[in-house]
């Protein structure tokens, strides 16, 4: 707004800082509960983080003002990552209960009984000394049109796959675009062109960064056209009734965490679209920690419409190790696992 270059030098550097060496893969920010805040470079533990909800909001609020300065897709990706992993996570289905800390690793028992973990819970309460998190997904969610698409010069810019309908001024000229996806389930994104006289502007869609390959059609004939930024750009003059459509990749993707990032050392996160999945008790057991999964094991998805209200499932086979008897009577030993 005020054309201070400097202050956005200043954002851009902060920016680069957090998302290359404090942020969370699932986008929360905050690796402390002592002032909620940042700590050192790949300090990033998962079971004594703090990961506001609010916190991912901000960052939301963060990546929308940067893309009105910097048409770069990296924002919007972060954006959507935030959006799907940390705050909508932060409200129960029932939307009744809520988590201030978003938790990566939890064991009810040190939350419970370790003054360190205690601000992890296992579970959403319904409200907060400090109800701020509640109130600010409300008005989170109730906004949410405003972050799907943004305006530079003569081009719309998509940044969220959301089903929508919505009427855009381009440089004096209105524009009717209506979005139709199966997106964060599915990968197929349609975009219809209502125009009462053709006009010319363009139309940028993104490729994020979980979808590996993409194709791109533009009433029914594919376009071979790269990425600039993270947006394919299509300028035209468009008529009445024009159409794209845009396939993304959704396949199962398997992520690991820089070296310096301790905690993350021999861990592995999994990736379908924009939703980074988790293991939990209720399907695998206790002592999660005992479980790996083998280099090249095949990923199984299915979609499941009787769970949480219909969710993709991810499966895989795995190996847990077994206990031995003798580990019950000493807490140390020489023979090393295989």
């Amino acid at each position: 707004l005020s054309k201070d270059k400097e202050m956005l030098s200043a954002c851009r550097k902060l920016w680069k800082s957090i998302v290359e060496r404090r942020m969370y893969i699932t986008g929360g920010i905050g690796s402390t509960v002592d002032g909620e805040a940042f700590t050192s470079d790949y300090d990033l533990p998962n079971d004594t983080m703090y990961c506001e909800t609010c916190a991912s909001i901000g960052l939301i609020f963060f990546a929308y003002n940067m893309l009105k300065n910097d048409t770069n897709s990296s924002y919007a990706d972060t954006l959507e990552r935030a959006l799907y992993n940390t705050v909508i996570s932060g409200m129960a289905l029932d939307g009744k209960h809520f988590f201030y800390v978003n938790p990566l690793e939890v064991n009810p028992e040190n939350s419970a009984k370790d003054p360190g973990k205690s601000h992890v819970k296992v579970t959403r309460p319904e409200w907060f000394g400090c109800a701020c998190c509640p109130p600010n997904l409300a008005r989170m969610l109730t906004s949410l049109d405003k972050y799907i698409y943004t305006i530079s010069d003569d081009i719309i810019y998509t940044n969220l796959y959301l089903t929508n309908q919505t009427s855009i001024h381009v440089k004096g000229t209105k524009v009717s675009l209506q979005q139709e996806t199966n997106v964060p389930w599915g990968g197929d994104i349609r975009f219809h062109i209502q125009q009462d006289a053709p006009s010319t502007f363009g139309l940028a869609v993104r490729i994020p960064s979980w979808s590996k390959t993409y194709k791109i059609y533009l009433n029914g004939a594919e376009i071979d056209q790269k990425p600039k930024n993270g947006y394919i750009i299509i300028h035209r003059e468009w008529q009445q009734n024009d159409e794209i459509i845009l396939s993304l990749d959704v396949n199962i993707q398997v992520w690991s965490a820089n070296p310096y990032v301790k905690a993350n050392v021999n861990k592995i996160a999994i990736q379908r679209g924009p939703f980074i999945y988790c293991l939990e008790e209720e399907d695998n057991g206790k002592n999660l920690h005992l479980i790996r999964i083998p280099k090249n094991e095949p990923f199984n998805y299915h979609f499941e419409t009787g769970l949480l209200g219909g969710v993709g499932v991810i499966e895989v086979n795995a190996k847990k190790r077994i206990v031995q008897m003798e580990w019950d009577h000493q807490l140390y030993s020489t023979d090393l696992p295989e």
